[in-house]
C-alpha cells in the first residue's frame, strides 16, 4: 500500500481525534439546545426541527450510512467542500439530456 499518505497507526489516530471533534460539536449543539429551551426561545415543534436539520451534511463521514441525497444547485465556490459534486457547463446537448446523463 504504497499510495496511503500515512501509516494505519496514523490513520486510526486522525480517525479517533475526528470522532471526538464530532462528539464535542454534538454536545455544544445539545448544550445550545437545552439554553435555548430552558429560557422559553424556542418551540418544542423548532426543537425537534432542528434535531432534523442537524442530521444533514454535504460532507459525509466514513462511518456514516447514507440514507437519502438532496440534490443541491449552487455556485461552484458554495459547493467546493461537498464531497460529491457535478459541475455542469454548457455545451451541444440539450438541457433535458445532459440532466438525464448526469442523474
Amino acid at each position: 500500500n504504497d499510495n496511503k499518505p500515512y501509516d494505519n497507526e496514523t490513520h486510526d489516530k486522525i480517525k479517533k481525534l475526528r470522532a471526538e471533534r464530532r462528539q464535542e460539536k454534538k454536545q455544544e449543539k445539545q448544550e445550545v439546545k437545552q439554553l435555548l429551551a430552558e429560557e422559553n426561545l424556542l418551540s418544542d415543534e423548532t426543537l425537534n426541527n432542528l434535531n432534523e436539520l442537524d442530521c444533514l451534511t454535504g460532507i459525509p463521514n466514513e462511518d456514516d450510512e447514507l440514507l437519502f441525497a438532496i440534490p443541491v444547485c449552487g455556485p461552484v465556490g458554495a459547493l467546493q467542500n461537498y464531497k460529491y459534486k457535478v459541475k455542469v457547463t454548457p455545451g451541444n446537448i440539450k438541457k433535458s439530456k445532459g440532466l438525464n446523463y448526469l442523474l
